[in-house]
């Protein structure tokens, strides 16, 4: 089942988006217009009394200040954008973030890597990186990113000591809310742009200090040209002056636009929350826990302002750039008759700190974070295996898991695939990947898909700790043995080919591909229509086939298809139909919904959705960065 409400807040997260750059831009006019007067009064103060300027003076002056001004905002947005091109992990770093990964051995690290988890799998996106900020006892979290591909969530160390698993998956879930609403692209923008203004105000405090300095020293100059160099020394240090004044305004207005921005999306996030949670009391624990702290959200890091935007809660203290509205306002609109009193929040804090000190550690919260995919696969978590005497089986490998769904029942596919892994990948994972063939064909395939969705997360989150132990053999490694896998008996299932796009996606380090072009539906017609025709020929008998195709053709309003253009394909061609994925990931969110909805119209044609429909349609979903849309 399409979800139209994902793409409906995607769609007035867009809409938000071009007004708040059609501001900005407005904003980065005036500036420019603002800087061309300061340079006309420049001109103007070192001209002597019987000149005047020409038009093509003028002309030439306008050029150079607005040339300058805009080339180095762009040039400054620009490098700051670089900096942040690794997505939503650069951000967090930037920040003094440091990286959670699988082999964690922390308790309350490993139940914010669960969670996220268990969300992932909920909204059906890629899991996202997962960073600790060790030096801020404030508590707060943020999520960042360019698309959902390349995002990543990072907490404070302060939210991971207080917060219990519920406040704590609450969170999670608000910052959950901002990957899917699409305001990540928009966060990291906002940084660039307000960046680049503020390099505007920089140098003018620049020109400042050399004016000053070179009017202490006389100029440099002797006799009767002292007081021409101290008056060039005074006019430079005037537009100096009004240049820096020009600069800090940008930056004001900027703050204040990105706080509006924030506002509006936090009341959003906070709903979206309860609503992939569940469990309204827990946000508004969350927001409890953080009011009756001293210290509540602010952050000690230097850069706190240029993120402050995509926090949970205000990161510095209040100002008139508030980027999030009162804590007091986001608890009473879950719990309208709180009263602001938070000594028992403080009390529960206090417990919670003590049993920290202690070494105590709640049992259930260490069973359920242990128990869902584990349980799923038939292995005994170490925990229960104390209690029930049962011997505990170990987990296999996320790379064996993998292997292992697509190994063969032929025994001679089968003796084939194990040299592959034993050849690519040693006799232990080769050994690991037959025993856990048994456990996953007992499963069905919604949950081998999940089990193997969770696979795919541990490798993508352990991905930094594989490339370092193992240079030049990075966990990408995985996905070309599993392509090898796939093709041994010389067909690829439909299963294989979802996991395989899956891997390929979520595995990739190149953020920049989440940043092309967007393109117009009309363009990309023939690969929507083949793309269709697969799914029609996956899933319905060879009477109902063209039927199916027809439906879905009818749904793709706007996308132009020519009579001619609506061919059925001859057989199932998956290169094919991945390149055609590849260039319909380039349509904006509501084209995107527009096509999801055609392939619903396909697969339901008949009046259900076989396997291989559901490993097809969550593959398309998935590749055109809109698995939380597809249920």
């Amino acid at each position: 089942m399409i979800n139209s409400d994902f793409f409906a807040r995607q769609d007035r997260a867009r809409k938000f988006t071009s007004f708040a750059i059609f501001v900005y831009a407005l904003c980065v006019m005036a500036l420019g217009f603002a800087i061309y007067g300061v340079a006309l009064l420049s001109a103007h103060a070192f001209l002597d009394a019987d000149q005047t300027l020409e038009p093509s003076d003028n002309a030439e002056i306008a050029l150079w200040s607005f040339g300058s001004f805009f080339l180095l905002i762009f040039l400054a947005s620009l490098w700051k954008r670089h900096a942040l091109s690794a997505g939503g992990s650069a951000v967090a770093r930037s920040m003094g973030g440091r990286q959670i990964l699988s082999s964690t051995r922390d308790h309350r690290e490993r139940r914010f890597l669960n969670i996220v988890e268990e969300m992932a799998i909920a909204s059906g996106v890629p899991m996202p990186k997962v960073f600790v900020l060790d030096n801020e006892s404030g508590i707060n979290a943020f999520a960042a990113g360019y698309s959902p591909k390349d995002a990543a969530v990072a907490v404070t160390k302060g939210a991971l000591d207080r917060f219990s698993r519920a406040e704590l998956q609450a969170v999670v879930g608000h910052e959950f809310s901002h990957i899917l609403n699409g305001d990540m692209r928009l966060n990291i923008r906002i940084i660039s742009v307000v960046f680049g203004i503020l390099c505007v105000s920089i140098i003018g405090r620049f020109a400042m200090r050399v004016s000053s300095r070179f009017s202490s020293s006389g100029g440099g100059s002797r006799g009767g040209k002292k007081d021409n160099g101290a008056a060039a020394a005074l006019a430079f240090f005037l537009a100096g002056l009004a240049i820096w004044i020009i600069g800090s305004l940008g930056v004001f207005f900027s703050r204040i636009i990105q706080a509006v921005v924030s506002r509006q999306r936090e009341h959003l996030a906070d709903a979206s929350a309860i609503q992939f949670t569940r469990d309204p009391s827990a946000m508004a624990s969350a927001l409890k826990v953080i009011g009756a702290s001293s210290g509540h959200g602010r952050l000690r890091h230097a850069e706190t302002s240029e993120v402050s935007h995509m926090l949970f809660v205000p990161g510095l203290a209040a100002n008139l750039f508030a980027t999030h509205p009162s804590l007091l306002k986001r608890i009473r609109a879950i719990e309208p008759g709180f009263n602001g009193d938070y000594n028992e929040t403080r009390r529960q804090i206090q417990q919670r700190l003590e049993a920290a000190k202690t070494g105590k550690v709640t049992r259930e919260e260490e069973e359920e974070d242990l128990r869902m995919i584990r349980r799923m696969m038939g292995v005994t978590p170490v925990a229960e295996s104390v209690s029930t005497g049962a011997a505990p089986i170990i987990p296999p490998t996320p790379q064996s898991i993998l292997y292992a769904s697509v190994l063969s029942t032929d025994p001679d596919t089968l003796s084939r695939q194990l040299s592959l892994i034993t050849t690519h990948a040693g006799p232990d994972t080769a050994a690991s990947a037959s025993a856990a063939l048994p456990r996953l064909a007992a499963l069905s395939p919604a949950d081998k898909r999940l089990a193997c969705e969770h696979a795919v997360n541990e490798l993508r989150n352990s991905g930094a700790e594989v490339g370092r132990s193992r240079p030049g053999k990075p966990e990408h490694e995985v996905a070309k043995l599993f392509d090898l896998l796939i093709q041994a008996d010389g067909e690829i299932s439909f299963f294989g080919f979802m996991l395989s796009a899956i891997l390929r996606n979520r595995l990739s380090t190149a953020p920049a591909e989440s940043r092309q072009s967007t393109l117009d539906e009309s363009e990309v017609g023939p690969e929507a229509v083949y793309a269709l025709g697969i799914l029609a020929l996956a899933g319905n008998p060879a009477d109902t086939v063209r039927s199916a195709l027809a439906a879905g053709l009818v749904a793709l309003r706007g996308f132009d298809i020519a009579p001619e253009q609506a061919v059925l394909p001859a057989s199932p061609d998956l290169t094919r139909f991945e390149t055609a994925l590849r260039k319909l990931r380039r349509l904006p969110p509501q084209s995107v919904r527009t096509f999801l909805q055609a392939a619903e119209a396909v697969v339901m044609y008949d009046g259900h959705r076989t396997d291989s429909e559901n490993f097809l349609l969550f593959a398309i979903a998935d590749m055109l960065d809109a698995a939380g849309a597809v249920r």
